[in-house]
């Protein structure tokens, strides 16, 4: 490979790498709009992932649920995701947690965060629905991102 081919593959390497970034930056920047229903002949189901703050001031990630009817099976992880000036960061995260035969459900991240100042925020529910008549629907939410201090607690 010449040098001038090398510096060429650099520079797209470069760019590739920006864009990926800001498209990763623009992702999460803006006011996310509001969650649509997901919906299909098996059931309609609305999901909204938040974030909340507990009596003591700590962050906690949270999603509530609601289906017109009761499904098979809802399965949701619920994370809690802090920009850390570069990056984001999984905060923390709850299990995997499977209930049956229920139309609404609601979880929160197990922990909640203290400290740290002001920081931006979102969380992301990852949802797994099996509908009465067998058929799936799979599909991750992210709240709007927030810019929140939790306390000392």
């Amino acid at each position: 490979m010449t040098n001038s081919t090398h510096t060429s593959l650099r520079r797209r390497l470069s760019l590739i790498t920006v864009a990926a970034v800001t498209a990763t930056s623009l992702a999460f920047t803006g006011v996310a709009s509001a969650d649509p229903a997901y919906s299909e002949a098996g059931g309609r189901c609305v999901s909204n992932p938040v974030q909340t703050m507990t009596a003591s001031g700590a962050i906690k990630g949270a999603v509530s649920i609601t289906c017109d009817r009761n499904m098979s099976l809802i399965t949701v992880k619920v994370s809690l995701w802090r920009w850390n000036g570069s990056a984001w960061h999984t905060q923390t995260a709850s299990a995997w947690s499977p209930v049956y035969n229920v139309a609404r459900y609601s979880l929160q991240t197990p922990v909640g965060i203290c400290g740290g100042g002001n920081a931006w925020w979102f969380t992301r529910a990852a949802i797994h629905i099996v509908r009465p008549d067998g058929s799936v629907y799979d599909t991750t939410r992210d709240s709007s991102v927030v810019s929140l201090t939790p306390s000392a607690c």
